[in-house]
C-alpha cells in the first residue's frame, strides 16, 4: 500500500481508543487505518485530530463506519477539511450510527452550514457534536439554530469561536426555544454582546432541558448579565453559567447573586466568573444565599477591598504566589522534566490532559493549590481556551515563568544596586529639596540641628545612565519632604559621585528640574542649584 507501518496504530488495535493524534497521517495512511479497522471489534474510540486525511481519506472514514457498527466516537478536528469534508461529514452524521463527533478547526465557512443542517435533521443517534473553532458567522448560526430546534438526540453542542455574532446567535437561541434534548450548550468566543445575552436569557424561558451555558468571552456588559437573568425568569433546569472573561464587573456579579437569590425558578447552582474580582458586598450576598441554597458555588477571581482595584493588584503581586511559580518549582524540586510531568497528568494517555485529569494529578501529587489557584493556572496554560492542555501549551507556560523569574532578577539586582547609592547623611549637608507649593518649613540652614532625623543621600559612585534612570532612582527615594543629592557633575546622563567631605568645596552643578516627581514625594518642582 506504500504506508510505513505504525507501531502507534499497533499497539492501540486491541484497545477500546485508538489515539492517532498527531501522527501526521495522509490519506493513505488514513486508508490503511479504516481497512483494518472495517472488522474491527474492539475499538469504540477513533482519534485522528491534527493530521493531514484530506478528503479521500476522510471518504475512507465514512465508507469504513457504515459497516463498523463499535466505532461510537470520532475526532476530526484540525484536518483543514473545507467544504468538501463537510458534505463529507454530513454524509457521515446521516448514515451511521456515531454517537459523538469532534470537527473542531476544519475551516468550514456559512455555506458549510446546510450540510450539517440537514444531516442533524435526520440523525438520530448522534449525541455529542463539537463545531467550535471554525467560521460559521452568522448565516451559519442561522442554518444550525434550524436543525438544532428539531433533533431530538443531541445532548452536547459546541460552537464555540464561530464569529456567530448577534444575528447567528439569534438563530441559535430559535433553535434552543424548540429542542427537547440539548443539555450543555457552548456558545463562547462569539462577540454576542449585550443584545445576544437577551435573546438567549428569552430561548432559556422556553427551554425546559438545558442545564449548562457557557457564554465566556462574549461581550457581555453589566446591562447584558441583567438581560439575561431578566430574560430567563421561570426557567428551572439551567443549573451551571459561565461568565468568565466578560465585563461584568463587580456591581455585575452582585446583581447576579441577589437576582439567583430572589428568583424562586432559578435552579444555578454554579455561576462562573474565574477572571473577575470581587467585592466585600458581593461574598455578604454570597453567604446569605448559602442559607438557603448551601450547594451554590461562585467560582470567582478575586477579593477587592473598598472595592480598589489598585489594592487588588498589589495583593496579587504581593500576597498571592502565581500558581504558575508553585507548579513550576514543584517540577524542579523533584527533579522532573516538563515530559515526565505531563505523562504523570496524562492519565488516559491521549497526549491532551483534560480539566478533570490536571486537577486530580494535582492532588494527587500534593502540589499545594486550592481551587481558585488551580482554576487560574488551567485557564493560563489552556491557551487555545479547548479545555484541554497539551504538551505544546505546557511549555508556552514554562517559557512564561522562565521569562518572569528573569524579569524579577534583574528588577531584585538593580534595587539592591540602587540601595547601595542611598545612605543617611550626617546634619551637616547644606543643599534642601523643598516644596515651594507647601507652606515654608523652618530653615535647616540657620539651625543644622533641627534637621529630621532621616534625611537621605543618593551617593552616586558610577554613571547613572539617562534621564529617566535617574528620575527612577529619585522615586526610590524614602517619601521625606528632604533629601540631599551628593554630586559633582549634574549632566543626568552621567552622574558621578563626591566624597563625604563634598560639604566644603567650591563645585557647582548645573539646575535640574524634574517636575514628575511632586506627586509621589509631595516635594514640587524638585531642584538641584549652586553646589
Amino acid at each position: 500500500m506504500g504506508v510505513v507501518p505504525s507501531t502507534t496504530f499497533k499497539r492501540c488495535y486491541h484497545l477500546p481508543q485508538a489515539m492517532l493524534n498527531y501522527q501526521g497521517l495522509t490519506s493513505k495512511g488514513t486508508r490503511a487505518v479504516c481497512l483494518a479497522l472495517v472488522s474491527n471489534a474492539v475499538v469504540s474510540e477513533l482519534l485522528l485530530a491534527g493530521n493531514a486525511i484530506g478528503t479521500y481519506g476522510l471518504q475512507c472514514i465514512v465508507d469504513m463506519l457504515k459497516h463498523n457498527t463499535t466505532i461510537q466516537v470520532l475526532d476530526v478536528s484540525d484536518n483543514d477539511l473545507g467544504s468538501a469534508g463537510a458534505s463529507l461529514l454530513a454524509d457521515l452524521i446521516s448514515n451511521t450510527t456515531l454517537a459523538s463527533l469532534k470537527a473542531s478547526g476544519n475551516h468550514f465557512k456559512g455555506t458549510d452550514a446546510k450540510y450539517f443542517s440537514q444531516a442533524i435533521q435526520k440523525n438520530t443517534t448522534l449525541k455529542h457534536l463539537d463545531l467550535s473553532h471554525n467560521e460559521f458567522t452568522e448565516k451559519g448560526g442561522i442554518l444550525l439554530g434550524r436543525s438544532i430546534g428539531e433533533n431530538e438526540c443531541l445532548e452536547s453542542v459546541n460552537l464555540s469561536w464561530n464569529h456567530l455574532r448577534l444575528t447567528g446567535i439569534a438563530g441559535i437561541a430559535e433553535g434552543i426555544k424548540a429542542n427537547v434534548s440539548i443539555k450543555k450548550l457552548n456558545v463562547s468566543w462569539n462577540g454576542i454582546g449585550n443584545d445576544g445575552a437577551r435573546v438567549l436569557g428569552r430561548a432559556l424561558r422556553d427551554n425546559w432541558i438545558l442545564e449548562e451555558l457557557d457564554v465566556s468571552s462574549s461581550r457581555i456588559g453589566f446591562e447584558g448579565l441583567r438581560m439575561l437573568f431578566a430574560g430567563m425568569v421561570g426557567n428551572e433546569t439551567l443549573k451551571r453559567l459561565i461568565l468568565t472573561k466578560n465585563p461584568i464587573t463587580s456591581s455585575g456579579a452582585c446583581v447576579a447573586l441577589r437576582l439567583i437569590q430572589s428568583t424562586p425558578s432559578f435552579q444555578i447552582k454554579k455561576l462562573e466568573m474565574a477572571d473577575l474580582s470581587v467585592t466585600s458586598e458581593f461574598l455578604d450576598l454570597l453567604s446569605e444565599l448559602h442559607k438557603t441554597k448551601p450547594d451554590f458555588v461562585a467560582v470567582y477571581g478575586g477579593i477587592l477591598r473598598n472595592k480598589d482595584m489598585i489594592l487588588d493588584t498589589l495583593a496579587k503581586h504581593s500576597d498571592i504566589r502565581d500558581p504558575l511559580e508553585i507548579f513550576m518549582e514543584f517540577i524542579k524540586q523533584n527533579n522532573l522534566r516538563l515530559m515526565d510531568m505531563f505523562t504523570r497528568l496524562d492519565k488516559d494517555k491521549n497526549f491532551s490532559i483534560s480539566r478533570l485529569e490536571f486537577e486530580r494529578g494535582i492532588k494527587d501529587a500534593e502540589i499545594p493549590l486550592d481551587g481558585l489557584q488551580m482554576d487560574k493556572l488551567i485557564n493560563r496554560l489552556d491557551f487555545n481556551g479547548d479545555g484541554e492542555i497539551d504538551f505544546g501549551e505546557l511549555l508556552d507556560g514554562y517559557h512564561q515563568y522562565v521569562q518572569r523569574r528573569r524579569k524579577k532578577r534583574k528588577d531584585s539586582e538593580y534595587m539592591q544596586a540602587l540601595s547601595n547609592q542611598i545612605r543617611p547623611i550626617s546634619s551637616r549637608s547644606r543643599y534642601v529639596f523643598r516644596n515651594p507649593s507647601r507652606p515654608s518649613s523652618p530653615s535647616y540652614d540657620s539651625d543644622p540641628n533641627s534637621r529630621p532625623v532621616t534625611p537621605h543621600c543618593i551617593n552616586l559612585s558610577g554613571p547613572l545612565g539617562n534621564r529617566d534612570e535617574f528620575i527612577m532612582s529619585l522615586n526610590h527615594l524614602p517619601n521625606n519632604r528632604n533629601h540631599f543629592l551628593n554630586v559633582s557633575d549634574m549632566n543626568v546622563t552621567d552622574v558621578n559621585a563626591l566624597s563625604d567631605d563634598s560639604d566644603d568645596s567650591d563645585d557647582t552643578g548645573c539646575e535640574i528640574q524634574v517636575p514628575q516627581l511632586y506627586d509621589h514625594h509631595g516635594i514640587g518642582d524638585l531642584t538641584i542649584s549652586d553646589w
